[in-house]
């Protein structure tokens, strides 16, 4: 197993406070490329506009949006033990939008617009995504980012 690095307790407790977070500064991925200071970073060879990665030593995360059909996907990609889990908010409209959750090396959990209600994503909002993995009722390593649902 490999030796998990602990986020700053300030960044935990950010991450936990309401989910409430200062802005980014605002871009869009139109341009190939992820917002500035975020984690994300935008895909160029696929149909996905956007992965993040937990923030372990060897990530055991990962989560990817292809902002047509408003497609999210978590995936556990480490036998380590930890669920992987996002959160997603419109940042722009300020609501909670769900939660996906995968346990087991190599599972995944999608949402996506077809199944309507809080999975279809509204155009041109901003959302703060959030990917952490969880183990026995506590989370860790999280990463953050903000981006845009425009196709």
């Amino acid at each position: 197993m490999h030796r998990k690095v602990r986020i700053a307790a300030a960044a935990a407790a950010t991450l936990t406070a309401g989910f409430v977070f200062a802005p980014h500064a605002a871009a869009s991925p139109a341009g190939g490329t992820a917002p500035l200071g975020e984690a994300g970073t935008a895909a160029s060879a696929s149909s996905v506009d956007y992965t993040m990665y937990t923030r372990d030593d060897n990530p055991g995360g990962r989560v990817t949006f292809e902002t047509y059909g408003d497609v999210m996907q978590v995936c556990d990609i480490q036998a380590d033990g930890w669920s992987a889990r996002v959160r997603v908010w419109d940042y722009t409209a300020n609501t909670y939008q769900y939660t996906l959750r995968a346990g087991g090396n190599g599972t995944c959990d999608t949402a996506k617009a077809s199944y309507g209600g809080r999975y279809n994503l509204r155009e041109g909002n901003r959302f703060q995504v959030i990917v952490d993995l969880v183990k026995d009722g506590s989370a860790d390593f999280g990463e953050v980012a903000y981006w845009w649902n425009q196709n």
